[in-house]
């Protein structure tokens, strides 16, 4: 991966991070509408380790020297 797919990545999981707090509100509000069937918890997981993930590739492209 370079680096403009790593902030692509980067990017997207803080989005898939931002919207499953917005949806876990929007849960907690209508119990019983369409946000309470969707897994919150597992989408926010993905977007946590993709944000690490893509954090920690970021970080070791800045540190390579041919880069």
């Amino acid at each position: 991966m370079d680096e403009q797919m790593t902030i692509g990545v980067l990017v997207a999981s803080v989005v898939l991070i931002l919207l499953t707090i917005l949806g876990d509100r929007m849960r907690r509000r209508h119990p019983l509408g369409a946000f309470g069937f969707v897994p919150w918890n597992a989408l926010s997981f993905a977007g946590v380790v993709g944000f690490l993930f893509a954090a920690a590739h970021l970080l070791a492209l800045m540190k390579s020297p041919g880069v």
